[in-house]
């Protein structure tokens, strides 16, 4: 269907229940029409009239629910999803998407009680199985990992289409996550692209950048992303910010909203109308700082709303989209052999993909090791990253490490939540006392920073490593050892320590992982040189030399513009570095 056609549908329903309002199947095609176009509140309010007319109708509660999810409101739609299946309790999608709303409460183990019903009610159902995989991966109950990594490699190759973001934590090759991505797109059901309004009689010669992300505020993205905001050359570039999430209130987002030239917030959830937005206010350049993760703007994206679409740094991989023509990547974390695994052309910048804010906060004092619950003495080894980035291969390796070195500690994110009690669980069976797994609640970004310094080696992990989270520590001062991985959300961990001038750190294997980082913990002074550099090359190394990254993805989008106003279609682009 056409948007044209779209917008008839629309007036003619529009007049039929004006006409009578008795008219359940309108008000219900309307919802549908709304949730097509990304119009999610109005979706939602079209399906409270259905609910409210049809007490027994269980699918207007199941969109009421999908659509409340949409606006961000999970608890409400945890409700919708409840009442239809307490309307039609055999339908399993709406177990499924339950089992969505409970996650994004943090309701883990309630999350999967929910994908556990589907299975049960469905047990051919992909995204069932699929949902349960991701929620035993998300809390490190391990007991079924061998075969669910086996039952998602083969959904992929039937063409499943799973959520690519959740797939990047899995064990997955580019190409794999090309095909799922591709698959997922195509059963989207997306709006149209629009028409791109003519540039010709626009007096200002500048490039208009668009930045279009969820967080634009008190978020890993926008705590990597803020200072390259405020050092965009304003001679070449002007720089919109368009935000899928409303203002926190934060510090750092109003710093972020500072640097824009403007910034305009969604409403109402309609991502038709900010894309009508982006479309109007003539935006070169639409880069989209979500790809496939939660609250993502596909919708937007699908209308092309810009000439020139990006993919860029919130989600590591393909979106498997043709409405997306650029991937800002380096070499490390997409080799040029893999080019062929990504949808979009590769923008490559010389050093790491990922920006970085020299000004991002560490909070002060540094906190004792007493205060952390850290023993006093002894090396801490560290992985903070999200714990369902823990698979069992790396916890093996972690407590073979433990056993080799006495009195050592393995400090881990969280503590009191269904991850870390499986964790417990899984010491305990490789003979690991509790006392040698420490835990890190969760903190505002200055003090995690700061506590980060008591560590003294930090373990990455695969199939899916720290990227945000890497980048903190070594900003930190802490080395890491990292093991190179199959496809881009395993190799960001080689790029950043590359970037930083510490390329010996990184192993290309599990066995020089294990043998590099045992050898680092034996060798204090080896360990202290490591942090030593890691202070000098802050201050020099391009990961952290924001200036200079400018510099570099400016000459990427310049090089996207020339392409453009050629008539040339998109292709690869190399940065060079530049003095």
């Amino acid at each position: 269907m056409t948007q044209g056609r779209w917008d008839e549908a629309e007036a003619l329903l529009r007049k039929s229940v004006d006409a009578d309002d008795s008219l359940v199947d309108a008000y219900g095609a309307l919802a549908e029409i709304f949730w097509r176009q990304g119009r999610f509140l109005e979706s939602t309010a079209m399906s409270h009239q259905v609910a409210s007319r049809d007490p027994r109708d269980a699918m207007a509660r199941f969109h009421l629910g999908d659509g409340l999810m949409q606006l961000g409101d999970f608890d409400e739609a945890v409700a919708a999803f409840r009442a239809s299946i307490a309307l039609k309790a055999d339908y399993a999608p709406a177990h499924v998407r339950l089992s969505v709303a409970l996650e994004r409460l943090g309701r883990y183990e309630d999350s999967a009680a929910a994908a556990s019903r589907a299975v049960a009610i469905d047990a051919s159902s992909p995204a069932a199985r699929f949902r349960l995989a991701f929620l035993r991966r998300s809390v490190c109950d391990w007991r079924e990992f061998a075969s669910d990594a086996v039952f998602i490699r083969r959904s992929i190759r039937d063409g499943a289409g799973f959520f690519p973001g959740a797939i990047s934590l899995m064990p997955a090759t580019a190409a794999e996550q090309l095909r799922n991505a591709r698959d997922f797109v195509a059963g989207l059901d997306l709006p149209p692209p629009m028409p791109i309004v003519s540039r010709e009689s626009r007096s200002d010669v500048r490039i208009r950048l668009g930045y279009l992300s969820s967080g634009l505020r008190e978020h890993p993205t926008g705590r990597l992303i803020a200072e390259l905001i405020e050092l965009h050359d304003r001679k070449r570039f002007e720089v919109l910010g368009y935000s899928l999430a409303r203002d926190d209130g934060s510090r750092l987002g109003a710093r972020i909203a500072q640097a824009f030239d403007r910034i305009a917030y969604i409403q109402d959830g309609s991502q038709a109308e900010f894309a009508a937005r982006i479309r109007d206010d003539e935006v070169d350049i639409l880069v989209d700082l979500n790809g496939h993760t939660d609250g993502n703007g596909i919708r937007i994206l699908a209308r092309r709303p810009a000439p020139i679409q990006v993919n860029y740094l919130g989600y590591p991989g393909t979106m498997g989209a043709a409405f997306i023509d650029y991937l800002i990547a380096d070499k490390i974390v997409v080799p040029e052999s893999d080019q062929d695994s990504y949808s979009e052309k590769l923008a490559y910048l010389p050093h790491s993909y990922q920006v970085n804010d020299r000004r991002r906060p560490i909070g002060e004092p540094t906190p004792a090791r007493a205060e952390l619950g850290l023993p006093e003495h002894g090396l801490v080894f560290a992985c903070l990253n999200d714990p369902r980035k823990i698979v069992p291969e790396f916890f093996d390796l972690w407590v073979r490490l433990l056993a080799a070195v006495p009195d050592s500690v393995l400090w881990l994110m969280g503590g009191r939540d269904a991850a870390a009690r499986n964790l417990r669980r899984e010491a305990e069976r490789r003979g690991v006392a509790e006392s040698r797994l420490v835990w890190a609640p969760r903190l505002p970004a200055p003090e995690h920073l700061a506590r980060v310094r008591r560590a003294d080696l930090f373990l990455d992990t695969l199939p899916c490593g720290g990227h945000t989270t890497l980048s903190d520590t070594l900003w930190a001062g802490v080395p890491a050892v990292t093991c190179l991985g199959d496809a881009f959300p395993g190799r960001v961990g080689a790029s950043l320590l590359r970037a930083v001038g510490l390329p010996e750190l990184v192993t290309e294997s599990l066995a020089e992982y294990e043998a590099l980082a045992l050898r680092l913990a034996r060798d204090p002074s080896r360990l202290a040189e490591l942090r030593r550099r890691l202070h000098t090359n802050r201050e020099m190394a391009p990961l952290f030399d924001t200036p200079r990254f400018v510099r570099h993805i400016e000459a990427a989008y310049e090089e996207m513009w020339r392409n453009w106003r050629a008539q040339r279609p998109p292709r690869p682009i190399i940065v060079r570095e530049t003095p």
